[in-house]
């Protein structure tokens, strides 16, 4: 999806509709409490902010301090980190090091699918994948139909991850209609990640993947003209992360 706040960024178009980039605004920690800290909660402050920095240095260091033998949280959060770089490198046309940063991680993510299959493992599969597209477009009818399937895996592993759902609605939002994809099947999977979030305590959804799944769903609303769904949205946003409240020009369309 597009906007100033938003994880995915226009790069180009396939069938008349807009491919998406990560383009995350994100900051990696490294040594054990990075390996060990669920969901990427050390870049929700940085979200807020809309800090957007460089991670070949964070990355370099998060894989000399991974543990030997690696453990199964410390390889997805390399992962996930190895995501955004890439695509932070695609945001500035730098496709050959986000190319880079893939062959690399590629094979820490075939060691994460032999310690466990999980939803979570699936999706990071599936985003990873997403960003091979966008570095290759020439293999979308390949790894296209892998993406969904690595979706639906995650689904079926478990249906309440609410990035699986999140990820779900930026593939419809993005994808031709041609192929099956909706904006209003998008906002429908957005909402229903929003669903599960909110049915997290407090500190479990302390994600800044929660707060952009709020901007993708006030974006929509607020495009749509629905203005009142759009505020409460938003209302909702800066309850969960008051430093947004300066940011307000950075989310609203």
């Amino acid at each position: 999806m597009t906007g100033k706040n938003l994880l995915w960024r226009p790069a180009g178009r396939v069938s008349g509709r807009k491919l998406p980039i990560l383009g995350v605004f994100l900051f990696v920690l490294v040594g054990a409490n990075w390996a060990q800290t669920p969901k990427g909660e050390p870049w929700y402050s940085d979200y807020v902010q809309g800090n957007l920095l460089d991670w070949t240095t964070q990355i370099t260091n998060a894989k000399i301090e991974l543990p030997s033998p690696p453990t199964p949280d410390s390889l997805y959060n390399l992962l996930v980190a190895e995501f955004g770089a890439a695509g932070t490198d695609l945001k500035h046309k730098h496709p050959n090091a986000a190319k880079e940063l893939l062959q690399d991680a590629m094979p820490r993510l075939a060691t994460l699918k032999s310690l466990e299959t999980s939803a979570r493992t699936w999706f990071i599969s599936a985003a990873l994948n997403s960003i091979a597209i966008q570095t290759d477009p020439w293999q979308a009818p390949f790894l296209g139909p892998k993406v969904q399937q690595e979706i639906q895996k995650a689904l079926q592993a478990d249906p309440n991850l609410p990035e699986v759902w999140l990820m779900k609605g930026d593939i419809s939002y993005n994808e031709p209609p041609l192929f099956g994809g909706s904006t209003e099947k998008a906002v429908e999977y957005w909402q229903k990640a929003r669903e599960l979030w909110q049915a997290l305590p407090r500190e479990a959804r302390h994600s800044w993947l929660y707060l952009y799944d709020l901007a993708n769903l006030l974006k929509a609303q607020s495009k749509a003209g629905h203005d009142n769904q759009a505020q409460e949205l938003w209302q909702e946003m800066i309850a969960e992360a008051p430093g947004l409240t300066s940011q307000h020009d950075r989310f609203w369309p």
